[in-house]
């Protein structure tokens, strides 16, 4: 079964709001395995749920909130109509850069702050028609102050 997810940039992907409580996102897709909070190293990893049937992860800010959702391949994800799963790497810069003239590339894929998305594609170097391997919306001011001098 896929399911279709559609990009709200800050606002939602899919069923899933940046504004939802974790236990509304566990009432719309069921099954999944927790991953508690901690930290490595005094970095802290957040709290989040992984649901296998449908490839998302969805990681939650402290007050229990969504405020990352990561996808493969097993859905289908829509920004503007554009499926993201269905192109190529560089298709998909092609096509964002001439709606964000400040992406942010990575080694491995690439980071919208326009539309608040990333896009993990470390194979497209070697094969330049690979399609991404993951991608993940979320909420703004997510990354804080990371890519500040790229924008």
């Amino acid at each position: 079964m896929t399911i279709i997810f559609e990009v709200d940039p800050y606002v939602r992907i899919g069923k899933i709001y940046f504004s939802m409580k974790k236990e509304n996102v566990r009432k719309i897709y069921s099954n999944f395995k927790n991953y508690a909070g901690h930290n490595i190293c005094g970095i802290p990893i957040p709290d989040r749920d992984y649901f296998s049937e449908i490839g998302a992860t969805v990681e939650y800010d402290r007050s229990g909130k969504v405020s990352f959702v990561e996808l493969d391949s097993r859905c289908k994800v829509y920004l503007k109509g554009f499926s993201l799963f269905d192109h190529s790497f560089e298709s998909i810069l092609q096509w964002l850069g001439a709606v964000d003239d400040a992406i942010v590339r990575q080694e491995d894929g690439l980071t919208s702050l326009e539309f608040g998305i990333s896009i993990y594609a470390p194979d497209h170097s070697e094969c330049a028609t690979a399609p991404p391997k993951l991608v993940s919306a979320f909420e703004k001011n997510y990354y804080g102050d990371l890519f500040k001098e790229a924008t």
